[in-house]
């Protein structure tokens, strides 16, 4: 997970018909949360997957992502509590996201509460541990962010 703040929409929206927009988000990525729940301020390369950049960059910098919006009918919901199910329901239209996030952007507060259930609910010492220590990080960086890397 990509641990980030400051998302803004960076530009106007560019339409592609009358259903279709691009949107580019941009924030300042701050760093990564590995599966071990240990926080680095590395943002590239990516801890999940392969990677392109063979460079390493740390955070805070600024990163965007593009979006297509498409304005739709339809959209997913599971099926019934506690099942993985999806099923296509009808609703009011809405600009709904084309596609899926490989990799999820969240906030500091965001972070904080998955690594105090993650350490809180895994058996391992080692996980426990690495997320103890993103948490002392994380709640740092709340009160006093770092200037901006030069990259």
């Amino acid at each position: 997970m990509e641990v980030i703040i400051d998302q803004r929409i960076a530009d106007p929206l560019a339409p592609q018909g009358d259903r279709k927009v691009e949107a580019t988000v941009m924030c300042s990525a701050l760093g990564q949360i590995g599966s071990s729940g240990r926080f680095t301020f590395v943002v590239l390369p990516r801890l999940v997957g392969p990677s392109l950049y063979r460079e390493v960059m740390t955070g805070p910098t600024q990163m965007g992502r593009g979006y297509v919006l498409v304005r739709s009918e339809t959209h997913w919901e599971f099926a019934g509590p506690g099942t993985n199910q999806l099923k296509e329901v009808k609703g009011a239209p809405a600009w709904r996201i084309d596609g899926f996030e490989d990799e999820p952007w969240i906030t500091v507060d965001v972070a904080i509460r998955y690594l105090t259930k993650l350490r809180d609910e895994s058996g391992s010492s080692v996980v426990k541990r690495n997320a103890d220590r993103s948490l002392g990080a994380l709640r740092r960086l709340k009160v006093t962010p770092r200037a901006p890397a030069r990259n």
